[in-house]
């Protein structure tokens, strides 16, 4: 099965790339682009860096959470987060190109690491309440900023908070992925394997994982909610350190925003630029049905804008530098899928 997936994927992943290449050259328009460019130039880089670094920092916990067997090489593990994180940019609802990553991974682990993606995106939502919390303080010194805005990011945080609990709790008693095992079989994960086994992969030692055999959740457990109660029920130092390194990815991440202010001449100060972090932290669950919150991202960054007085266009043209940025990244997520590795890996050496 996994050799027939071989070349329609490849085929997938070259269409996704030139799929992403016009739709976003259309949205934008060629006019608006190259006026853009020729004013930005290459400070524009900068942003690049940004989104780059934080990327790259937000793969790490996926590959910390998986079992030593399974986890893959440092470049595959950033290349999967880069080429998941473009796929999130042209589908619907949150994280849904996640699951691009167990591409990456040989097919017999691939439960596993769907469980440590489901573990991962919990602490990257998690992640996302300190952002928050301090865009709703620096709102609170900015007399401009209306109630509406405070109301909106408490709201957010709200959701974050209570999607965050419901979802652990219901992994952390193994009844959370069984009924979704169809929608998993396109990426290699078996039906039926390990189901009854009680053998899951038990987080030590701040993340090495070593398999022990462990009271089943359920006589019939599905591996992939028996991986998930391991994680959560074990030792905590793994998901302390993911935490962590999400908030980092998100502060470099939110330095985009600053360096985009930066190019477009914008003085907003730190209090500025953290009211802005908020918006795309706050849509990605609030807007998460809209890909790429198209609009959404736009009208929310105009209105902050003019709160602060620096006038609707310039929170439009900031989305705009973003957008700028996807038309790079977003095709390379095809390429790298069409380039994946397929076929038997190299196990790692042990210990």
């Amino acid at each position: 099965m996994h050799r027939r997936w071989k070349p329609l994927l490849r085929t997938l992943g070259i269409a996704l790339g030139v799929v992403a290449a016009v739709v976003g050259v259309k949205w934008t328009g060629v006019a608006a682009i190259h006026q853009a460019l020729s004013q930005v130039g290459l400070n524009i880089t900068w942003m690049f860096v940004a989104y780059a670094a934080g990327t790259a920092v937000g793969a790490v916990p996926w590959r910390k959470l998986l079992p030593d067997r399974a986890r893959p090489s440092w470049g595959a593990t950033v290349t999967s987060r880069f080429a998941a994180s473009g796929i999130n940019a042209l589908l619907p609802f949150f994280g849904l190109g996640e699951a691009s990553r167990l591409l990456w991974l040989r097919s017999g682990e691939r439960s596993p690491g769907l469980a440590a993606l489901v573990v991962d995106r919990l602490l990257f939502l998690a992640a996302g309440m300190p952002i928050l919390v301090l865009a709703a303080l620096a709102a609170t010194r900015v007399p401009a900023v209306p109630h509406s805005y405070l109301l909106a990011v408490l709201i957010s945080a709200g959701i974050i908070s209570v999607a965050v609990a419901a979802v652990a709790i219901g992994a952390a008693r193994g009844r959370l992925v069984g009924k979704l095992r169809w929608a998993l079989v396109m990426f290699g994960v078996p039906p039926t394997a390990g189901a009854a086994s009680g053998a899951v992969p038990v987080p030590v030692n701040g993340g090495a994982s070593v398999e022990q055999t462990a009271k089943p959740v359920d006589p019939v457990a599905d591996p992939i909610d028996s991986g998930l109660h391991a994680l959560l029920t074990g030792s905590r130092a793994p998901l302390a350190g993911g935490f962590a390194l999400h908030v980092c990815a998100r502060l470099l991440l939110a330095a985009e925003i600053y360096a985009g202010l930066q190019i477009l001449g914008v003085r907003v100060g730190v209090l500025g630029t953290l009211i802005f972090i908020a918006i795309p932290v706050g849509l990605s669950v609030i807007g998460t049905f809209v890909p790429g919150q198209i609009g959404l991202q736009e009208g929310a960054s105009a209105l902050v804008a003019g709160a602060l007085g620096i006038g609707p266009a310039t929170g439009i043209a900031l989305v705009f530098l973003q957008r700028l940025r996807q038309l790079v990244f977003v095709p390379l997520a095809g390429l790298l899928i069409a380039l994946v590795p397929y076929g038997p890996r190299t196990s790692d050496p042990p210990g």
